[in-house]
C-alpha cells in the first residue's frame, strides 16, 4: 500500500482540494497586442510554483492532475497541460493547508500584483470538498544503465 501523503505526490490518489484558484483572461478594452491580456503558460506556471512553494500536495489544471513530468506549454494562444489543450477559464485545484496557499498568492509582488495591471482575473476561494482527480496518463520510467567496469 502505498503510503497516502506519497500517493497524492504521485498522482495515483484522489486528493480532495482545499483551495480553488480561477484565472480567466482580461475583460478590460484592449489596446495595442490583444495576447497580452490572456492568460499564458507562464501565468499558471507562476501560479503552480507559489502553490508548491506554499506546501500544496496536489494541484490539478482543468482536470489535468500535475505530477514531476508534467508540463505546461503555449503554442500561441491555446494553453497545453500534460499534452492536453486547456481553455480559459483555468480552473486551479491545490491539496493543502488553505490559509498558507492562498497567502502565497496574495502577498505583495506576488503573482495575482504581477497579472493585475493586465486585467487577468483570479479568483481564489476556499471549498471543502473539491476532487483533485489522478494521473490518468501512462508513465515509462526507465532504470539507467550503468556501465560494468573490465576487470583485468
Amino acid at each position: 500500500m502505498i503510503a497516502p501523503i506519497l500517493g497524492l505526490i504521485l498522482g495515483v490518489l484522489i486528493g480532495v482540494a482545499s483551495k480553488v484558484v480561477i484565472m480567466n483572461d482580461s475583460s478590460i478594452k484592449k489596446s495595442g497586442d490583444s495576447n497580452a491580456y490572456l492568460v499564458h503558460a507562464e501565468d499558471i506556471l507562476a501560479v503552480m510554483n507559489e502553490l508548491n512553494v506554499a506546501g500544496a500536495e496536489a494541484v490539478s489544471i482543468n482536470g489535468q492532475r500535475l505530477v514531476g513530468k508534467s508540463s505546461v506549454s503555449c503554442a500561441g494562444s491555446i494553453v497545453m497541460v500534460n499534452g492536453e489543450r486547456v481553455a480559459a477559464p483555468f480552473e486551479i485545484l491545490a491539496v493543502g493547508d488553505g490559509d498558507i496557499l492562498q497567502s502565497a498568492l496574495k502577498f505583495p509582488g506576488g503573482v495575482v500584483d504581477n497579472l493585475a495591471p493586465w486585467g487577468i482575473e483570479i479568483i481564489i476561494k476556499k471549498e471543502a470538498e473539491v476532487v483533485v482527480p489522478p494521473y490518468t496518463q501512462t508513465v515509462l520510467w526507465k532504470a539507467p544503465v550503468l556501465e560494468q567496469e573490465v576487470v583485468q
